[in-house]
């Protein structure tokens, strides 16, 4: 429940825990509930989180969302809840448990494996909010670690064929978006 209004709540309807959810906002009014309407609602196929934030200059409860697809990958959503809607304010991947190991001839180069991919340290990345251009709203900022994953061969014979996956490199990520108030949204920098 929102704490400022009681009756506006979030729910994360579950058909298949991690397999099939859906993410919902609704009002409780007149003895019934009331679901909301969501622009550009979560496509994944389950919501790992999903909770109210403060945003500085923003006078209406603002959600974000963090979906997660079957694959282990992901957007997190920010919505301002206004006129009884749900409105998108930023959409951007941050979410990736999955490190798609691939082949390419620049892994040889740069990790000294053929085989590598990238994942995010905890499977996503986390938020913080904050003034960072000096105009009375709150910007965000999305940070954690990327590691690069690669998988090493750990058997000499064809038959007994067996690899590994290790980490070889962390690389610390951070995206800023500050708001843009004359387009309604937050602009990554």
């Amino acid at each position: 429940y929102y704490n400022e209004n009681n009756s506006l709540f979030l729910a994360i309807i579950e058909q298949e825990k991690d397999w099939f959810e859906d993410f919902k906002v609704g009002i409780y009014k007149n003895n019934a509930v009331e679901w909301l309407q969501i622009e550009n609602a979560p496509t994944e196929q389950s919501i790992l989180e999903s909770r109210y934030i403060a945003l500085k200059g923003f006078n209406n409860p603002v959600i974000e969302v963090y979906g997660k697809t079957h694959a282990g990958h992901g957007a997190v959503y920010f919505y301002e809840v206004k006129n009884e809607q749900l409105n998108l304010l930023l959409k951007t991947q941050a979410v990736d448990f999955n490190s798609d190991i691939r082949w390419s001839p620049d892994n040889y180069e740069k990790y000294g494996y053929g085989n590598c991919g990238e994942v995010f340290s905890g499977g996503k990345l986390s938020s913080n909010f904050e003034d960072l251009n000096d105009d009375d709203n709150s910007d965000i900022v999305l940070s954690g670690t990327e590691e690069i994953i690669c998988e090493k061969e750990i058997s000499e014979s064809f038959e007994n064929f067996k690899t590994a996956e290790i980490k070889v490199a962390s690389i610390s990520l951070r995206k800023v978006f500050l708001w843009d108030k004359s387009k309604g949204n937050f602009l990554e920098q």
